[in-house]
């Protein structure tokens, strides 16, 4: 299930990229898109004010599949953080329109990361519409959480 968690990453960091080239974050001295898998990073502790975080949650295997399909339960966290009411609600809204545009489509050629490049595999990638969780507020910020569940059919490379 590596390489589709990867590739979910990847896919959506370079759609993150073309559609919103002004939503980035600097991230120990690399300005990047702003998206980041929580359990890579050194802290996670750290703010998501205007940073997509995703977290890894539920893995699952089918066996009765053929092929073995894999999948795992996926939360996009993201917050705003401003003094104007008005303007973080606004900023939040873009942030979930920038979050459904970079879901869609729903499919991604699923690829194998190494150190040098990525190969393309056999299968894609697909994942669920997202289910967005209810606003969460507090000490002048506001937090959203979108779940996806992520599906990949396992090749005889994994």
């Amino acid at each position: 299930m590596q390489n589709a968690k990867d590739t979910f990453y990847v896919t959506l960091r370079d759609r993150l990229a073309n559609l919103n080239a002004e939503r980035t974050i600097l991230l120990r001295g690399v300005t990047r898109p702003a998206i980041l898998i929580e359990e890579n990073e050194l802290s996670t502790r750290a703010s998501s004010a205007g940073v997509f975080v995703l977290r890894w949650r539920k893995l699952s295997h089918n066996v009765q599949a053929s092929a073995g399909l894999d999948s795992a339960g996926c939360e996009i966290r993201y917050a705003v953080a401003d003094d104007s009411v008005v303007h973080r609600g606004r900023v939040l809204n873009a942030m979930d329109a920038e979050l459904l545009a970079v879901l869609t489509p729903a499919w991604a050629l699923k690829q194998l990361f190494t150190i040098s490049s990525a190969v393309n595999m056999r299968t894609r990638i697909f994942w669920s519409a997202p289910v967005f969780e209810a606003l969460s507020a507090g000490d002048g910020v506001l937090e959203r959480t979108a779940k996806v569940d992520v599906f990949a059919y396992r090749e005889a490379s994994e």
